[in-house]
């Protein structure tokens, strides 16, 4: 490649790549702790600090992970054991925690998003790109009343009127935009 495209796209290629799991101890976070963990895995090879709540379980075993305790509802916590990563480009924020109500939900979900962007933007200066997983719950609102609003309704789309109840996408979406 020729011209300033190709040197940035040069520059990409030599920056290594830094990860941060937010949720490594789950079904999804730690299925993209092991694709990472492959010699093979794309712009690899990864540097992969994993997140959890929960102390290090004994099945986690990635060679390229350093795990990190923290519980993210904890705002000096959190702020405290991130503020030291420098090195993360990616962060892919794929945990949830469920509260007694849809509001609460939102504020503790959009509160440990929040956490993490403060403990790591002033020190990751390199940081590229925020992954932000979302299923249904996010769009439509909690699942116990999921079925009672579509019930029929298989289909999603941005027309698509919603239930009027605090979301979860719209309290933690501005940070990924």
């Amino acid at each position: 490649m020729q011209g300033q495209a190709g040197r940035a796209w040069e520059e990409m290629e030599t920056v290594p790549k830094v990860a941060l799991i937010v949720g490594v101890t789950g079904i999804v976070g730690n299925t993209l702790a092991d694709q990472l963990a492959e010699d093979n895995a794309p712009g690899g090879p990864w540097k992969v600090y994993g997140l959890a709540h929960r102390p290090k379980p004994n099945w986690l075993n990635q060679s390229n992970l350093i795990y990190i305790q923290c519980n993210l509802l904890e705002r000096e916590q959190t702020l405290a054991k991130l503020s030291p990563l420098h090195d993360v480009i990616h962060i892919f924020y794929v945990t949830w925690v469920n509260s007694d109500t849809e509001e609460e939900s939102c504020e503790a979900n959009g509160g440990m998003l929040r956490n993490i962007v403060d403990g790591l933007l002033p020190n990751a200066k390199q940081l590229q790109h925020i992954v932000l997983q979302t299923g249904e719950k996010h769009y439509v609102g909690p699942l116990r009343i999921f079925w009672q609003v579509f019930h029929f309704r298989l289909t999603f789309s941005r027309g698509l009127s919603q239930a009027s109840m605090p979301k979860f996408l719209l309290h933690t979406g501005r940070y990924c935009v």
